[in-house]
């Protein structure tokens, strides 16, 4: 079932065609930061490792509460 509406929705987007303001806009862009060969920023590596730690606390939580 998904691969036939992952084709339906590529045939859509391949029918569809840009507009004209986008591919100016493409036209005139003289290149983009790339976020992902980017160093990871700070913000980035707390909210991991804090999710991590809310998630290891949680995992350890629910094992000892049941004892």
């Amino acid at each position: 079932m998904s691969a036939i509406l992952l084709v339906i929705g590529l045939w859509a987007r391949a029918s569809v065609s840009e507009s004209p303001v986008f591919r100016q806009a493409l036209a005139d862009a003289t290149g983009t930061a790339d976020p992902v060969g980017a160093a990871p920023s700070r913000a980035l590596l707390l909210t991991t490792f804090g999710a991590g730690a809310a998630f290891a606390f949680q995992v350890g939580m629910a094992t000892f509460a049941q004892t």
